[in-house]
């Protein structure tokens, strides 16, 4: 049974780095798409006080479209060239995908 054992300790082990990777590769995607965009603050980057600063910085911008879609503003006003009409959001009053 040790040997079953360590073959799904393995197996677990190995998906976990697969997962790891592919979020790592999501992550540096997503960096890259809000730098084209012009949001400041964001560059591919895998320094991890820099990624909580993004992480915080997504958030924040999470929140002023949330406020931004409930007072029914026409767009946030962020700067650069991203900008959400607020007649993009859901009943609740998160931003819809274009």
């Amino acid at each position: 049974m040790a040997g079953v054992e360590h073959w799904i300790h393995e197996e677990q082990q190995a998906m976990d780095r697969k997962i790891v990777l592919e979020l790592d590769r999501k992550v540096a995607d997503q960096q890259s798409t809000l730098k084209k965009t012009e949001v400041a603050g964001f560059y591919v980057t895998t320094n991890p006080q820099e990624l909580v600063l993004q992480m915080n910085l997504l958030e924040l911008i999470r929140k002023l479209q949330q406020r931004g879609c409930q007072a029914g503003k026409t767009s946030l006003g962020l700067g650069g060239r991203w900008q959400l009409p607020a007649a993009q959001c859901d009943q609740e009053g998160s931003p819809v995908p274009p």
